[in-house]
């Protein structure tokens, strides 16, 4: 795929994102349960423990990122990023409104994050990889 290619897809996805994200505010208590099953076995498997350092990459409204920022608790911290603008608001609306204060956002592409990896104890990606146009130069 070339270059350009891959930067048309990203500005597509961006703008389609950001158009999805009134309906994910909407409809985001059902679509939170009838992932949570998914996102409970991810928290698990990436071993979240309180006072970690965690990335959620391609974060959208904030899953799993949010239910970690639990886990960790006010010793930890958990950094939501997401190309989309939109969708990061929706999920900076549910911290605050779950009193999370150990939660930050960066509105970032995955495959450009500037992020030192040893900065984090644990990156969770939990449903974007399939739409990236090269997912091995997302957690790299």
């Amino acid at each position: 795929m070339t270059e350009i290619d891959a930067q048309t897809i990203k500005q597509q996805n961006r703008e389609d994102w950001d158009h999805a994200a009134p309906a994910w505010r909407k409809y985001d208590q059902n679509l939170r349960r009838g992932s949570e099953p998914l996102t409970r076995r991810l928290l698990e498997m990436a071993q979240i423990k309180p006072g970690q350092r965690v990335l959620d990459i391609a974060s959208g409204t904030g899953e799993p990122g949010l239910p970690a920022a639990v886990i960790v608790g006010q010793s930890g911290s958990v950094l939501l990023t997401d190309q989309s603008q939109e969708m990061l608001a929706v999920a900076r609306e549910k911290a605050s409104a779950q009193g999370l204060r150990n939660v930050d956002f960066l509105v970032s592409d995955a495959q450009q994050l500037q992020l030192e990896p040893e900065s984090f104890d644990a990156a969770l990606c939990r449903g974007a990889l399939q739409l990236m146009p090269d997912p091995s130069q997302s957690c790299a």
